[in-house]
């Protein structure tokens, strides 16, 4: 690169030099683009090819597990004795996954939420947090449980939150589940989240 600037003059063989090293600096990194995607093209079709190949029909195989499996809703024993539910899913051996535990929680809580709607109004109009307690117990003690708090539930729907988390601590409940109740019966009482669920820093 260098040999054909010989007879060219100091200061313009050495611009020369710079123009040709860029230009070939250019070519370099137009050659390194493409292959970049080439590569990345010939990746995207091997792994089309990879699924062509290990592609099973997903539709046929539910299809046939549930032929042999049956599928339920509830626990129940398999033949070998291990607690399964749905299409044979061995809950003592495999149990969930954590997606799979929250997919369910978050169905719980749209059920719950449902359940509330219907049965207590008003809890719309309550706070965020406020809403939060009532969920939660309704979560935990079913709606049937929740309904029979008629003091708390009263005192809730004329803003009377100190009444309603007194409410709360005088019942069998309280016993039954004494932390998560004091925490339920802080939040009632101050309108504020438990610092156990706030991001750090907040």
């Amino acid at each position: 690169m260098v040999d054909h600037l010989a007879d060219i003059p100091g200061e313009l063989r050495y611009l020369a030099l710079r123009l040709e090293i860029a230009a070939e600096l250019e070519y370099a990194a137009e050659r390194t683009i493409r292959l970049a995607a080439i590569k990345s093209r010939l990746n995207s079709l091997l792994c089309s090819l990879q699924e062509e190949i290990g592609h099973m029909p997903r539709d046929r195989i539910k299809a046939l597990l549930r032929l042999h499996e049956d599928e339920k809703l509830k626990p129940y024993l398999c033949p070998s004795g291990k607690l399964t539910i749905g299409v044979g899913r061995n809950l003592e051996d495999l149990g969930i996954s954590k997606q799979e535990s929250g997919y369910l929680l978050t169905n719980d809580i749209i059920r719950v939420e449902g359940e509330l709607d219907r049965a207590l109004p008003f809890w719309r109009t309550l706070s965020e947090v406020r809403r939060a307690v009532i969920a939660d117990m309704c979560f935990n003690i079913g709606l049937p449980k929740l309904l029979s708090f008629r003091k708390m539930l009263a005192a809730l729907q004329q803003d009377r939150y100190e009444q309603a988390a007194d409410e709360m601590k005088d019942s069998k409940w309280h016993s039954d589940v004494r932390t998560r109740a004091e925490r339920l019966i802080k939040m009632m009482r101050t309108d504020q989240w438990p610092p156990e669920i706030l991001p750090t820093g907040r």
